[in-house]
This record gives C-alpha cells, structure tokens and sequence, in this order.
C-alpha cells in the first residue's frame, strides 16, 4: 500500500514530515485545516480503522459500515455461530458513529475481508466459503462518502489482488478439480494521492449489492479496514 514520502507504515511520524506533503499528497477539499494539527500538540501513529457486519444467508442488498460503534450490540459470528454480541475490538475501533471525533485521520488504503461462519472439514465447507465469498464480490460495490459528498465507489472484486489465485478442492473423490477463489479481498486497494479526514467531519461507508442468497447454513461477516495514520491530542 502506498505510504506518504519518507514515511513507513506501523511507526510514529512527526508533524514536520507532514508539513513537507501537506498540499502535495492528499486530497479533502479542506486539505488546508490539517495544518492545525501538525503541532507538538498532536501525535501521529500508524492505526487503521476497522468495522465488523454481518451478510446474513438469506442476502441483503445494503451492508452500512461504522453504524454500529463499539460498545454497541450487533449479531456476529460468534464462536462458530451467529449471536447478539457487544462489538468490542475484535469488531471495531471506532467509538462514535460516522465520524473521527477529536482524531484527523490520514487514509492510504482500504481492505475488505470475508470471515466464514466455520471452515469446517466436509469437503463442501471451502468449496462453498468460496463460491459465498464471490456472489458478494462480483455482486456489489462499496462507496464511501464524506460530508455528505460521493468520494469513491468501486466494485468489491477490485479490492484484492487479482495476481493470486488460490483454489481449494471442488471434489473430495477428485483432487483434479479445482475451484478457484481468485484473489478477493487479500490486498488492500490503494488511495493514491491519500485522504485526509478532518476531525469532526462526518463519513459514511456502505456496501451496496445484489442481495443474493447464500449457500445453504452460510453467513458470512464482513470486515472493512481503512488503513492509514491517525492524527490525534497527545497525552
């Protein structure tokens, strides 16, 4: 994923390696306000953004991303099966709904991934995770908006890496034939110039698809990820 000038993911940076791209390397219309963060009055780490839901098997045709905050209840796949939980980090790291609070957050990258209800061990549980994991894909796209306003919309088999295929066994009785999978939802998509989100600034990220069914006994969670460095008060 691409990262600013100078700048490796997974480490702090500091507010002057900022300045040097601020007007250069991001995009948001009010670009110009995060220079009022770029002080030694805010820190500056690696830390995505996360947010878990549910695809039931019966389909729907809208899954509504940071809706349902931490601390809140949502049904997930839970220890094999589907229950009412109370979203903790496992599920999201956001703490109010649609929007940053007192945290500026740089985006460089989005990631989609596809959690099965169970892999199992009947040959047809991989078979199936896979056929699942594309009805969703080649059947829906994922917008994101800011304040209000259309920023991206791209199709969900776009995020992933289309140089890999793996593929698992269509049939126990013959190892010969192979489903493949493709390479949905392995690589993040990158924004390239990156995205700055102001705090306070609202947003909202939603995938809209077909509303296809799944195979039967089937649910899948869907987890998107917005990767980037997050601009916050230091302590």
């Amino acid at each position: 994923m691409p990262v600013l000038p100078g700048l490796s993911p997974f480490q702090p940076i500091t507010s002057d390696v900022l300045k040097d791209v601020v007007g250069k390397n991001m995009q948001n219309p009010s670009v110009a306000s995060i220079a009022t963060y770029l002080t030694s009055d805010y820190a500056i780490t690696w830390q995505p953004i996360y947010d878990r839901v549910e695809y039931p098997q019966a389909g729907t045709t809208n899954l509504q991303f940071f809706s349902n905050v931490r601390g809140t209840s949502a049904t997930l796949i839970t220890g094999g099966a589907t229950a009412t939980r109370i979203k903790n980090f496992r599920d999201t790291n956001l703490d109010q709904a649609g929007f940053m609070s007192m945290k500026g957050f740089i985006m460089v990258a989005l990631g989609i991934s596809y959690i099965p209800l169970g892999y199992g061990t009947v040959s047809t549980s991989a078979l199936n995770y896979c056929d699942d994991m594309q009805r969703l894909a080649y059947g829906g796209y994922l917008e994101l908006d800011f304040i209000d306003m259309p920023y991206l919309r791209i199709g969900l088999d776009n995020i992933g890496d289309k140089d890999k295929t793996p593929a698992v066994m269509a049939s126990t009785a013959n190892n010969a034939i192979m489903f493949v999978a493709g390479g949905l939802g392995k690589n993040p998509f990158d924004i390239d110039p990156v995205y700055f989100i102001a705090p306070q600034e609202n947003f909202s990220c939603f995938a809209t698809l077909d509303g296809t069914a799944l195979n039967i006994g089937s649910v899948l969670d869907v987890k998107l990820t917005l990767y980037g460095y997050q601009i916050r008060p230091a302590q």
